[in-house]
């Protein structure tokens, strides 16, 4: 479910992103992640819903390909990133590809 939820926020934060004409950042703490905009030229944190800060689950860490903040491209080019979410046996893989997002299960290694 987290994996899903990952996916949906960061596809719903890309498209914000692109249809509001503002630059957009996934940012990431020990705890969470969350999204902020780029306003008079500081990054202010998302407080909607959908684009607020998210805190995982107890035991859950995410991992992702890139350093925080990733900037999501206005235009629908931002750059391709990936998370692994890692909970006890399970990993799942979001891969963003700079315009969508997809969810697989990733085998235990």
């Amino acid at each position: 479910a987290e994996a899903h939820a990952l996916a949906t926020r960061l596809q719903a934060a890309a498209d914000d992103a692109m249809l509001g004409d503002r630059l957009t950042a996934l940012t990431v703490r020990d705890n969470g992640y969350g999204f902020a905009t780029l306003e008079g030229g500081k990054w202010v944190p998302r407080a909607d819903d959908a684009l607020a800060f998210h805190r995982l689950p107890g035991g859950m860490l995410v991992k992702f390909s890139k350093r925080p903040p990733i900037i999501l491209g206005v235009d629908g080019s931002g750059e391709p990133i990936s998370a692994t979410i890692l909970a006890g046996d399970e990993r799942w893989l979001v891969r963003y590809d700079g315009l969508t997002t997809t969810t697989t299960s990733v085998p235990a290694a």
